[in-house]
């Protein structure tokens, strides 16, 4: 996966990419590890909704371009996804949670009902 992200780092430098809600989102970390945990987090929430990130650069714009309600409800659905399917640790799927909300924070998307979204997280800390 370390891979995956430093070629959609260096192809993201290289074709003069202008995609704002990347640039905002990866930029904005100072840690390369967090940064590398983070976009493992968005790229697996954009796998759930079936997004195609390294073949669309355009997706992570396409993130913001969803009613606030709806993109509210996605990341409740990612949630239980992550609790019910995949069976992660509360602690994991607080991780997850963290990586968007820091998205949707640098992008702008105030109007999400995050402590709805905590509520749904259960046992889990930020």
């Amino acid at each position: 996966m370390t891979n995956n992200i430093a070629n959609i780092n260096r192809a993201f430098y290289q074709e003069g990419n202008n995609n704002t809600a990347y640039r905002n989102f990866i930029f904005s970390l100072k840690s390369q590890k967090t940064r590398s945990e983070y976009i493992r987090s968005l790229h697996y929430y954009m796998a759930w909704l079936k997004m195609d990130v390294l073949r669309d650069d355009d997706n992570y714009d396409k993130l913001l371009h969803k009613d606030p309600k709806l993109i509210t409800s996605d990341i409740i659905g990612f949630i239980l996804y992550l609790k019910d399917n995949k069976k992660l640790s509360p602690a994991t799927i607080s991780a997850c949670i963290a990586a968007l909300r820091h998205f949707y924070n640098m992008n702008d998307m105030v109007d999400l009902k995050w402590k709805k979204i905590n509520s749904i997280k259960g046992n889990t800390t930020t």
